[in-house]
C-alpha cells in the first residue's frame, strides 16, 4: 500500500491492482545497468498464453499419462520467452565490443543458449515484476 492510499482514508484501493494493458503486450524498458537495457511484456498477456497453449499442445498426450519433462518445458519457455516476453534490448554487445542488433531470431539463439540461463532468467524476472506493469493512476499522471 502506497503513503497516498493511507493518506486517502486507509483502506485498499482497487486501483493499487490495476494494469496496463497495453504496457502489459507491448513492454516496457527496463534499464539493466552500463547502458544495456532489455524491452520486456508482462508474463501471462493474452499472446503469450496462447502461445504457451499452441507450443504445449502437441505434448498433450505425455502431460496427461506422465507430465511433461523439465528440458521440454524449458524449450517452451524459451521460445515463448524470445517471441512475446523479450521484445527489444539496446546497447547489448558481445565480448568483442560489437553491437548485437535485436532480432527474435537472436533472442531465441541467446535464450536458448545454456551459457545464457542468467540472461533467461533476467528476462523472466522482469516480465513477472508487476509493478513494471502498473497503471498509472490519474493524480500520478498529472504531476508527470
Amino acid at each position: 500500500m502506497t503513503e497516498d492510499t493511507k493518506k486517502a482514508g486507509g483502506g485498499f484501493k482497487l486501483s493499487e491492482l490495476r494494469t496496463d494493458v497495453s504496457k502489459s503486450e507491448e513492454g516496457v524498458w527496463c534499464d539493466v545497468g552500463e547502458g544495456f537495457a532489455i524491452k520486456v511484456a508482462r508474463i501471462g498477456h493474452p499472446k503469450y498464453q496462447a502461445y504457451i497453449a499452441k507450443l504445449t499442445k502437441p505434448h498433450t498426450r505425455q502431460i496427461r499419462r506422465q507430465g511433461i519433462g523439465a528440458p521440454i518445458l524449458r524449450d517452451i519457455q524459451r521460445k515463448a520467452t524470445a517471441k512475446y516476453l523479450l521484445l527489444d534490448w539496446r546497447n547489448l554487445h558481445d565480448d568483442d565490443g560489437n553491437e548485437i542488433p535485436y532480432s527474435e531470431t537472436k533472442a531465441l539463439e541467446l535464450l536458448s543458449d545454456p551459457q545464457y540461463d542468467e540472461f533467461l532468467e533476467l528476462v523472466l524476472e522482469y516480465a513477472q515484476d508487476t509493478e513494471i506493469f502498473r497503471a498509472e493512476d490519474e493524480a500520478d499522471a498529472e504531476k508527470n
